[in-house]
């Protein structure tokens, strides 16, 4: 789930291959149509198919991204919904699920399955693909860069650069106003974040295994820590 500047809360409702709003009260969707599947593209994003659509996130202008990961298997793409028309677009993946590639055209890699957003300052998305160890983030060129992780699993390198730490393998992401990067690591129990040159420190450990996470205005960080916040 992500909250805009407005307040309202955008989440996905994954088995309806939807994702919805929720705004003075009352939920309304954004994108999908109700049948699972991969369609839509330069269209209006509610006549768009979504492929059981996990992660949200918005940027700062209102712009709406969806991790439209598939299942077993299927697609593998990142989509964008304009904030000023409602179209909806592919911004990364090709439909391949294959591992993702540092440094190639966001608009033309493959990806597997992304699970997690994030919508960091001047055009950067963060993205977290499922049982992986690395953050990736596409920048505002449409560029793929490894932010996280030098895709081994475990907990190694706190304090120096971000792309050559060791993290688990269940990450949640999530942004702050000034480009820095917080990962949820519930493998490690752990609250990371990435500083806007790059490098990780821990925030807070013994988190009982947070997951869910997300950063207010006043970088205040909130996490889920099993069943209490």
């Amino acid at each position: 789930m992500r909250v805009d500047q407005a307040g309202d809360l955008y989440f996905s409702d994954k088995y309806n291959s939807l994702v919805r709003k929720l705004s003075h009260g009352q939920i309304v969707s954004i994108a999908g149509n109700g049948r699972q599947g991969f369609s839509g593209d330069r269209g209006l994003a509610l006549n768009a198919s979504l492929n059981y659509p996990q992660g949200v996130a918005v940027d700062s202008i209102g712009n709406v991204y969806i991790a439209d990961g598939g299942f077993a298997g299927d697609e593998g793409r990142i989509r964008e919904v304009s904030v000023q028309n409602g179209t909806i677009n592919t911004i990364a993946g090709n439909g391949e699920f294959r591992p993702v590639h540092d440094g190639q055209l966001a608009s033309v890699t493959s990806l597997y399955y992304p699970y997690e957003l994030g919508a960091g300052p001047a055009g950067t998305l963060y993205f977290w693909q499922l049982n992986t160890s690395q953050v990736y983030g596409i920048t505002a060129a449409g560029i793929i860069q490894l932010i996280a992780g030098n895709g081994q699993v475990g907990f190694l390198g706190d304090g120096g650069p971000a792309e050559a730490a060791e993290l688990g393998d269940e990450l949640g992401i999530a942004t702050d106003e000034a480009g820095n990067l917080f990962i949820s690591d519930m493998k490690n129990g752990r609250i990371s974040e990435v500083t806007s040159d790059g490098v990780i420190r821990t925030l807070s450990t013994n988190t009982g295994g947070s997951y869910a996470m997300a950063v207010d205005s006043a970088d205040n960080v909130y996490f889920q820590s099993g069943a209490q916040v």
